[in-house]
């Protein structure tokens, strides 16, 4: 399930719905993206609100690092893991023309997920 804030999310989750058996999911307030985070068993996702809030609801979450510091913005437990591109970030002068977020591959992706859902 896709969730998206703006149109340009939008967009994006298009291009990936019409390319995998993902789905879009209708435009929705917080107390619905919460009722929704809360009855996951996973969310994946960028260094963004729907992944902050998973694991402020105690729930299993993998969040995506590319220009943005993965020690900065969580706390990983067992049922919260992160990955990082390989992008030399610094902190203090985050770079928004830094992709390296696409860098990170889907094979590491589904293991991390395989690991966190056994």
């Amino acid at each position: 399930m896709l969730v998206w804030g703006n149109e340009e999310e939008y967009e994006d989750a298009l291009y990936i719905e019409k390319n995998t058996r993902a789905r879009i999911l209708p435009k929705m307030n917080l107390n619905s993206l919460k009722a929704l985070i809360s009855k996951a068993d996973l969310i994946i996702g960028n260094d963004t609100g729907p992944t902050h809030m998973a694991w402020a609801l105690n729930k299993s979450s993998l969040t995506l690092f590319g220009n943005t510091p993965g020690y900065r913005n969580t706390y990983e437990t067992k049922i919260n893991k992160v990955l990082e591109s390989n992008s030399n970030v610094d902190a203090n002068h985050l770079d928004k023309n830094d992709y390296s977020i696409s860098d990170i591959k889907a094979k590491d992706i589904a293991t991390a997920v395989k690991e966190m859902l056994v």
